[in-house]
C-alpha cells in the first residue's frame, strides 16, 4: 500500500501547476451550481449574474481537455526517458502528444523520429535563444551558436561534444553541490517543474551518465553517453538522433536553472485553505469590483477660478505633497509616495536624498486627467531653486490608487489611498 502511495505521489500529474488547473475547473463547476441556486438572491443586490457566469464558462472551455492533458507528462516520460527524451516546460505539447500516439501503436522508433524532426534548425535556434534568460548560460552562448551552425549543416561529430560540455558546465556552476550534470549523486529537484523532477531529469541523468566499456565501440549508439563520447570510446555518435537528444537535454535544464538562480526552486509557504464561506465572499467581492469598474467614467475637470480641491482626490494628495516639499517635511512626504517594496527602511531619508537639494518655491497645476480607474495624471509647473538658480520645470505626475497590500485598486474602494509614483529627482530634472 505504501509503495503504491509513493508511486502515486511521484507522478508528474501531482505537480501544483496541474493540480491548480484541475482545482480551477472543479471550483468553476461548483460556482456555476452555486450561482444557479442563489441567482435570485444575487440579483437583489444588483449583481449581474451573467457577468459572473461568463468567465466561469471561459475557465471550463480552457481546461475542458485537462484530464487528457494531465496524463501526458507521465506517459511521455514513462515511454521515452530510457531513450533519452523527457518532457520539459517549454516543449511543444502537441509534438509530445503525437509522439505518444505513434509510440502507443507499437512504432517506438517512428515515434522517436517525430521528436527528431521537431528539433530542426529553426526550433533549436528558438529554444537556444530562450536559454539567454539563464545568467550562468550567457557566457556559453557563443559556443552554443557555433554548435548550432554545426548541427544545421550536419556536422554532428562537432556539435554533440560541445553541447555536452556546455550543459555539464552550466550545472557545475549553479548546482549547490558544484558538480556537473553527469556526476554521481547529483539531483535535479525544483518545485512545480516538469523537467526538474525525479521522473524527469532524475531519470535521464541516470541513463546518460552510464559507464561505457573500456574498449573502443564502433557500433552506432542512440544515446549521447557523455563518458563514451568525451573519452573517445563511443565513435559512432555522429547522428541527428544523438544530436537532437543532446539539445533536448540542454533545453530541459532551462526551467531548473532559472528557478535555482531566482531562488524559487523550493515550494512557497502554503497558505491556509479558504473556507467555502470565504470563497463565496471572494466571488461576491470580485463581482462587485467588476461592476464598479464597468460603471467608472473619467471626470471632466476644468481648472478655472471656481475649481475646488476635494478631499481624497489624487490632485489633493499631490497638492499636499508639494506644499510639504516647500516646508521640507520629508517625513510626511514619504507617506504620500507609492513604494514598490513594503518594508521598514527609512523612507524620509530617501526622499531627502532624492530631492533635498532642490528648493520648491512654488507650483501651478496645469491639468488633471483620469486615465484609468486607478490612475490619474497631473501636469504641474514647478518653480525650483537649485544652486542659487531658479527655473520652471514642467512635470507630469502619475498618481495611483492602492490598497494596504500595495496592490492597484479602483478609485473609491474602501481602505485604498492615492499615492505618487514618479516623484523623485531623476524624473523631474
Amino acid at each position: 500500500m505504501d509503495s503504491k502511495r509513493n508511486e502515486d505521489e511521484s507522478k508528474l500529474r501531482n505537480l501544483p501547476m496541474i493540480q491548480e488547473a484541475e482545482k480551477q475547473l472543479k471550483n468553476a463547476e461548483t460556482a456555476r451550481k452555486v450561482i444557479k441556486v442563489f441567482s435570485p438572491f444575487l440579483k437583489k443586490f444588483g449583481i449581474d449574474v451573467q457577468k459572473i457566469a461568463t468567465p466561469l464558462e471561459d475557465i471550463k472551455k480552457k481546461f475542458g481537455n485537462l484530464n487528457e492533458f494531465a496524463t501526458i507528462p507521465d506517459r511521455f516520460n514513462d515511454t521515452f526517458a530510457e531513450r533519452g527524451w523527457i518532457l520539459y516546460d517549454m516543449m511543444n505539447v502537441d509534438i509530445a502528444r503525437e509522439a505518444l500516439r505513434v509510440a502507443e501503436t507499437g512504432n517506438i522508433d517512428d515515434a522517436e523520429q517525430v521528436l527528431v524532426e521537431f528539433y530542426d534548425a529553426d526550433t533549436t535556434r528558438l529554444y537556444l535563444s530562450m536559454m539567454q534568460g539563464i545568467k550562468a548560460f550567457r557566457p556559453r552562448m557563443r559556443l552554443a551558436h557555433k554548435a548550432l551552425i554545426d548541427y544545421e549543416e550536419g556536422r554532428y561529430h562537432a556539435c554533440v561534444p560541445v553541447v555536452l560540455a556546455l550543459l555539464d558546465g552550466l550545472v557545475n556552476e549553479i548546482h549547490e553541490s558544484n558538480k556537473g550534470f553527469f556526476a554521481e549523486g547529483v539531483e535535479f529537484e525544483a518545485w512545480n517543474s516538469f523537467a526538474a523532477h525525479s521522473k524527469g531529469l532524475g531519470q535521464i541523468t541516470s541513463v546518460l551518465r552510464k559507464g561505457r566499456k573500456k574498449s573502443t565501440n564502433v557500433e552506432q549508439i542512440t544515446l549521447p553517453y557523455r563518458n563514451g563520447i568525451l573519452h573517445g570510446r563511443d565513435l559512432e555518435y555522429d547522428s541527428k538522433l544523438v544530436a537532437a537528444k543532446t539539445w533536448a537535454t540542454l533545453f530541459s535544464l532551462r526551467d531548473w536553472a532559472l528557478k535555482v538562480e531566482k531562488g524559487t526552486d523550493k515550494p512557497p509557504i502554503k497558505e491556509p485553505e479558504k473556507s467555502l464561506r470565504e470563497k463565496f465572499a471572494g466571488l461576491l467581492e470580485t463581482s462587485r469590483e467588476s461592476s464598479e469598474l464597468q460603471k467608472w467614467q473619467p471626470r471632466e475637470i476644468s481648472l478655472n477660478e471656481n475649481f475646488i480641491f476635494q478631499e481624497d482626490t489624487p490632485e489633493m494628495i499631490l497638492k499636499t505633497f508639494l506644499e510639504l516639499w516647500m516646508k521640507k517635511n520629508w517625513g510626511n512626504m514619504s507617506q504620500l509616495i507609492y513604494w514598490e517594496k513594503v518594508d521598514d527602511s527609512p523612507k524620509p531619508k530617501k526622499v531627502k536624498q532624492k530631492i533635498g537639494n532642490a528648493v520648491l518655491k512654488g507650483f501651478e497645476i496645469l491639468s488633471i486627467e483620469d486615465t484609468a480607474a486607478a490612475v490619474t495624471k497631473v501636469e504641474v509647473d514647478l518653480k525650483i531653486e537649485k544652486e542659487d538658480v531658479t527655473s520652471i520645470y514642467r512635470h507630469t505626475y502619475t498618481l495611483t490608487n492602492s490598497d494596504e497590500a500595495n496592490r492597484y485598486v479602483r478609485r473609491g474602494k474602501p481602505g485604498s489611498a492615492w499615492k505618487i509614483e514618479n516623484w523623485n529627482y531623476q524624473t523631474i530634472f
